[in-house]
């Protein structure tokens, strides 16, 4: 885990969350094969119950 700031009230509105998404983005690009193994993992609908699908 990385901390992206001790003080999120010195932001403006979502640009704490545009620095998450560089990182996750980075993460992606660094080891892809994490990434397509949970995106895999989320797409199984089979236990999810009917009114959430």
């Amino acid at each position: 885990f990385e901390t992206i700031t001790e003080h999120p009230n010195d932001f403006k509105d979502y640009e704490i969350t545009d620095a998450f998404l560089k990182l996750v983005e980075q993460q992606i690009y660094d080891t892809p094969e994490y990434y397509l193994w949970t995106h895999k993992r989320w797409k199984h609908k089979d236990s999810v119950p009917e009114k959430f699908q």
